[in-house]
């Protein structure tokens, strides 16, 4: 990294993306505009259970308090929010007033710790339920109370939570005299799946490129960073094994680096994405396999069995996005399945 920092062409192109105005940002959206570095522990939650929601532009995290005002004139002042989660496929899809799968889930607390009621988004929304609702501790047949608005609580020595719409920014100004601090997001990609089955008919390697920079100086070989060759005999894992050291020092502590004039800049490292052909990855995205002989598992150009690829032909679901799935969406899934047995 330290040549990309030392040479003005290649180290500006950290900083273009996110100097552009709200406009250009708006029409034409790149890496640093989208919630997984703006909101990334939001994004990278495995559920159920989550850190934060937005409302109405503002953040309420577990333990904010907050005043809920509800549609009968009624409001529950200073409630403290305990927990919030996405209900699972255990609540199930009965017709009802109560929680349901795939809900959004904010449980709020008395300050003696026991449970007011709960502010339920719905993911379900049939002509019965509204959208956003209130529902009484203890559950029931109670009908839930429409909420009006949910703002923070004037309470002393509880700061206000943060608005959603403040920006995450690439670069920290630092007080006189101390290196300022760069944020940079790395992916890298890994790939030797035939030297993982014992021949000797090809080489793998490890690659690094900057999802942070613009689209148009990423797409080429000219913005990928070759970590290391492996030849036939190797894995590229002994090569993530060497560089771990490294990469765990670059996004606690950071790295201090010289910039194109001279100048030391602290550099935290962001790794964003491993991108690799095994079957670790297979299982945990919920694929069809590895080994690049099976498309993804929503492709219906598929062959119905067979040994080797599993590829029908040249067609592919390159229209469809890739994504891994969550709890909450397989938490739906199970539910309907279980109301439809």
């Amino acid at each position: 990294m330290q040549p990309d920092f030392q040479s003005a062409a290649t180290f500006n192109r950290f900083f273009v993306a996110d100097n552009r105005d709200e406009t250009s940002r708006e029409l034409e959206p790149e890496f640093y505009d989208t919630k997984f570095f703006q909101n990334q522990a939001a994004s990278l939650s495995p559920g159920p259970d989550l850190p934060c929601f937005g409302l109405a532009s503002r953040r309420f995290g577990v333990s904010s308090f907050v005043d809920v005002v509800l549609d009968d004139g009624a409001v529950h002042h200073q409630v403290r929010i305990s927990r919030i989660f996405f209900a699972g496929a255990e609540y199930g899809l009965s017709q009802n007033h109560e929680v349901h799968a795939g809900d959004l889930v904010v449980v709020c607390a008395a300050p003696d710790d026991s449970e007011v009621g709960r502010i339920v988004g719905r993911h379900w929304l049939p002509p019965f339920l509204d959208g956003f609702g209130w529902l009484l501790a203890g559950g029931g047949q109670h009908d839930p109370t429409t909420i009006l608005a949910v703002h923070p609580s004037a309470r002393a020595g509880v700061a206000n939570p943060p608005l959603v719409g403040a920006r995450r920014a690439v670069e920290v100004d630092a007080a006189f005299g101390v290196p300022r601090t760069i944020h940079v997001v790395v992916a890298f990609y890994s790939d030797d799946f035939i030297c993982r089955l014992g021949r000797n008919v090809s080489a793998g390697a490890v690659y690094m490129f900057y999802p942070g920079w613009m689209v148009g100086d990423r797409v080429g070989r000219h913005a990928v960073r070759t970590i290391s060759v492996t030849p036939p005999s190797s894995c590229s894992d002994d090569v993530l094994r060497a560089i771990t050291e490294d990469l765990t020092m670059g996004t606690t502590t950071g790295w201090l680096l010289k910039d194109c004039d001279g100048l030391p800049v602290r550099v935290l490292l962001d790794v964003a994405f491993f991108v690799a052909d095994y079957v670790q990855v297979s299982e945990s995205s919920l694929l069809r396999g590895h080994q690049a002989l099976a498309p993804c598992s929503r492709c219906g150009f598929t062959k119905s069995s067979g040994e080797g690829s599993q590829y029908v032909g040249a067609l592919s679901a390159a229209d469809d996005t890739m994504r891994r799935t969550t709890p909450r969406t397989a938490a739906v899934l199970q539910a309907v399945r279980a109301a439809w047995e």
